[in-house]
């Protein structure tokens, strides 16, 4: 493709997402770093993606595609395109996000180049359905990046926004890093893996990345549950096993917002509800019993009678819909 190694390899996992897979791969070949790589994966779509990634391939050879005959779920896709990489770096777009300017790649490489770290990020805005010029800015004030500067991971317990930075993919190949087999929080588990190998990173205050929100919902189902606090599990112990106090506070006020959100909705099975409140009472308890750094008093734990429920919410009160009973507790 080129006469030297691409400086980034963009990996693109497809969907049906034949709306706005057009928009995504024009944000990426319109990049003015020029020497890059596109994966796109088409994960058994069913509708005109496909011929959409060809279409482009014809004109642009920097795109490689990758096609599965059926869906294998975005973990897969990802994997994949991590096979195929050939880039100093990796970065992942989804196919229905944009790049927040047509300077983002260069600028995060050249960061990386800066401080000679092996990752690179920016800021993270949304936009609502097509306004892409209405952006704003997205994430938690911490997890946002005020200034250029290098930061230790161990200073950062932060997991959101994973496609504002490059990774250096020797890392990834060297450490045989991959996205994990859950329906959800697949990315902060690779983000966390990577960078407890990585150790540091170069962050700079300009948006780089327009995420696309309130176009469709997920519905929680049991397999979405159940994959959700597996995941939470394998950060659990990510971050037990090395005495990362901040990082379990984040991740267990994480996993109570999440709880909150999805439990009570969709139909699960009484084996797997009892199952996630077993797992989620393992690492919330554990972690209020042995950190007493942790600020335990922002945190709410209830028992709800015979359906013996422990339940915690980062908030000043407590709301639980139990068999229709909706439940308010004041902290």
């Amino acid at each position: 493709m080129f006469g030297m190694m691409p400086k980034v390899s963009v990996i693109i996992p497809v969907y049906n997402m034949e709306k706005y897979l057009g928009n995504a791969l024009d944000s990426v070949l319109g990049q003015t770093l020029k020497e890059i790589e596109v994966i796109v994966v088409n994960d058994g779509s069913v509708d005109t993606s496909g011929a959409i990634i060809e279409k482009y391939q014809k004109n642009d050879k920097r795109i490689v595609y990758e096609n599965f005959s059926h869906n294998r779920g975005v973990s897969a896709a990802r994997n994949c395109a991590l096979e195929a990489a050939t880039g100093e770096f990796v970065a992942f777009l989804d196919p229905d996000d944009l790049y927040a300017t047509d300077d983002v790649l260069e600028k995060l490489y050249s960061l990386a180049q800066k401080y000679q770290t092996e990752a690179a990020a920016g800021n993270m805005a949304v936009f609502r359905k097509d306004n892409f010029n209405e952006l704003t800015r997205y994430g938690e004030e911490l997890w946002n990046f005020s200034r250029e500067e290098v930061i230790d991971y161990k200073d950062y317990p932060y997991t959101g926004g994973y496609t504002r930075f490059i990774f250096k993919l020797d890392v990834i190949r060297k450490n045989a890093l991959k996205f994990g087999n859950y329906v959800v929080r697949e990315d902060p588990v690779f983000f966390e893996e990577f960078m407890l190998k990585c150790g540091r990173f170069a962050v700079m205050e300009d948006v780089v990345y327009a995420y696309r929100i309130q176009y469709k919902t997920r519905f929680p189902g049991e397999k979405l549950k159940y994959e959700m606090i597996q995941a939470y599990k394998r950060q659990f112990n990510l971050f037990q096993e090395r005495g990362m106090v901040r990082h379990l506070e984040v991740l267990c006020r994480d996993l109570c917002s999440d709880l909150r959100a999805v439990y009570f909705k969709g139909k699960c099975s009484a084996k797997i509800q009892k199952e996630i409140i077993r797992d989620a009472d393992m690492m919330l308890s554990f972690c209020s019993q042995s950190y007493r750094r942790l600020k335990w008093s922002n945190f709410v734990v209830v028992f709800l009678g015979k359906a013996g429920i422990r339940w915690a919410k980062h908030k000043d009160y407590l709301r639980v819909k139990l068999w229709g009973i909706s439940i308010k507790i004041k902290r």
